[in-house]
């Protein structure tokens, strides 16, 4: 058990590091549905016809609620206790309506006044980042007022307590219905506190706020209100937050749990592979982030649900063929090192170019892991190989039936793309037989693997070059065309420069191991001479080849 979590872990590892993992990364904030209470403390400014330079002071509770299945969006209220201040004094525009309201022996206070207010706030926030540590906001809503002009309201004119008033102003608090909005701005110092900053603008549809309205007095003896007075407030806000859920998008990993993963809380599935987060990290031990944690072309929910692979191991039957290349390509049982049960695996039949889902391939009655010509019909006691075999060429070049690697391996052309982890290698299936290099024909090399998008040879392909190699040192009359072929992706720039520096590789090789420079010649011909079809993955891979032309 160690032993499979050590595997699982580095398995992760390489795969985080190989590629762009799809992880969140939020300031932790889980706003859904959570309740912020919040104490304001300000100042105001009256907007009147009185002058407006003084400041006063407000304070009062907020209450906001972050809807569940929207962040951004808020219900809230606010109850706030403060005064405007202003200075109430005689302006000659206001003629005689002034002394109409305030008659001096009335009203022989200093100029200074202001008006207690209580307002009520019912609220709608957008919020800009809900679940970033800064979070702008705006909000609208309605207000109730109840004010209060003091000095009409609450002080003694004289001794006798007399009192003219605005003909229209009644005795007692008065109240106001009016539109309210404002934004403000939080930052986050924990999860459940935050200190803000918060700027509001009251329209009151009332011009008595001040206890004066300048009238218009008409022929009719009617009184009008003229302009509305108005006020704003700006308050620091202290917040903290009630009701934060514990596994948002109910995966089965609390909030905190996927923090440490880096695994998105708001999404079960993190990397869209078909298996939740919490199954990835309790059940299969699957990489959350990555779709396809053992890079083998299959997504970790196919592999659990559809095919019954391991989703960790690579090749679950241990055949050398990597699941995604036993589903997709081959037909091939993942499951089974053998899928047909003629003795050989099913890798050891790709590279050897016999059927893997067809236990006799050439139909002569013998298996191909008994047969040592299995891609051509023979007698049995010719160990499945026609009479006359091998040549005088093959045997000379070491590729007869008594000496490794016992079957022919030059006609093979290029199958399909194999994503192993970070690598992608061109693999291989033989398409025909050819017993001797036929001068003039194509012969397309088995195996040669290029690292991806490089000209740079891999060890798998210097291993086959080295006996093409020594065949031609056996037949120093024959020259050499290495043609270098490409599928359609990229421009077609880019594909003759890939094609002719991989012919170019396989030439060095070739040169390297002792075949004369002027008897090789390569050539890139990028993606102009396509052997099948590039709207299909499996087309483009055999459209990625190369090519030996023998010429005597």
């Amino acid at each position: 058990m160690r032993t499979r979590v050590a595997a699982v872990l580095l398995t992760a590892v390489l795969g985080v590091q190989a590629q762009e993992p799809a992880y969140y990364r939020p300031f932790r904030l889980y706003p859904e549905g959570r309740l912020e209470t919040s104490w304001l403390l300000g100042i105001t400014k009256y907007g009147g016809e009185f002058s407006s330079h003084r400041l006063h002071g407000v304070t009062g509770v907020q209450f906001r609620y972050f809807l569940p299945f929207s962040a951004e969006l808020a219900l809230g209220s606010r109850l706030t206790f403060g005064y405007l201040a202003y200075d109430r004094r005689y302006k000659w525009r206001f003629g005689p309506a002034y002394y109409q309201q305030f008659p001096p022996e009335d009203y022989p206070g200093p100029a200074y006044r202001r008006t207690k207010i209580a307002t009520w706030e019912a609220l709608l926030f957008v919020n800009l980042f809900p679940r970033k540590e800064l979070n702008p906001y705006f909000f609208a809503g309605v207000g109730v007022l109840s004010f209060q002009p003091q000095d009409i309201m609450e002080d003694k004119v004289n001794e006798r307590g007399r009192r003219v008033h605005y003909p229209n102003f009644t005795e007692g608090d008065e109240f106001n219905v009016h539109p309210v909005a404002g934004l403000g701005i939080d930052y986050y110092l924990s999860r459940r506190l935050s200190v803000g900053l918060q700027l509001t603008a009251h329209a009151v549809t009332t011009d008595m706020l001040d206890g004066f309205a300048l009238p218009v007095i008409s022929d009719r003896g009617d009184t009008l209100p003229s302009h509305n007075d108005g006020y704003g407030e700006l308050a620091l806000k202290l917040s903290y937050y009630l009701f934060e859920e514990r596994d948002h998008d109910g995966d089965g990993l609390t909030n905190e749990e996927e923090e440490r993963l880096s695994t998105n809380p708001y999404n079960p599935d993190t990397d869209a592979d078909g298996l939740s987060d919490f199954e990835e990290v309790r059940r299969y031990y699957t990489n959350p982030l990555l779709a396809d944690t053992d890079g083998d072309g299959l997504t970790d929910g196919a592999e659990v649900f559809t095919y019954f692979t391991d989703p960790t191991r690579w090749d679950t039957d241990g055949d050398g063929l990597s699941d995604g290349e036993e589903v997709r390509y081959y037909g091939t049982n993942p499951l089974r090192r053998d899928s047909d049960g003629d003795g050989l695996s099913d890798w050891e039949e790709i590279r050897l170019g016999t059927n893997p889902m067809l236990a006799d391939t050439d139909g002569d009655g013998i298996p191909d892991g008994a047969d040592l010509c299995p891609r051509i019909a023979g007698s049995r006691t010719n160990h499945g190989c026609p009479d006359g075999y091998p040549t005088t060429a093959l045997a000379a070049a070491g590729l007869g039936p008594d000496s490794p690697p016992l079957r022919d391996t030059l006609a093979v052309t290029v199958h399909d793309t194999v994503v192993i982890r970070e690598i992608v290698r061109d693999t291989v299936v033989v398409t025909q037989l050819v017993q001797q290099p036929a001068i003039g024909t194509p012969v397309v090399i088995p195996g040669v693997f290029f690292e991806f998008n490089q000209a740079t040879l891999l060890p798998e392909a210097e291993a086959l070059l080295e006996q093409v190699a020594r065949w031609l040192l056996q037949n120093p009359q024959v020259r050499v065309e290495v043609r270098g072929h490409t599928d359609s992706v990229g421009t077609d720039e880019q594909n003759l420069r890939l094609s002719q520096q991989r012919a170019e590789a396989v030439r060095r090789y070739l040169i390297a191991q002792g075949v004369a420079p002027e008897r090789i010649v390569a050539i890139g011909l990028g993606r102009r001479e396509p052997i099948d079809t590039n709207d299909t993955p499996r087309g483009r891979a055999r459209n990625r080849r190369v090519e030996l032309i023998f010429r005597q």
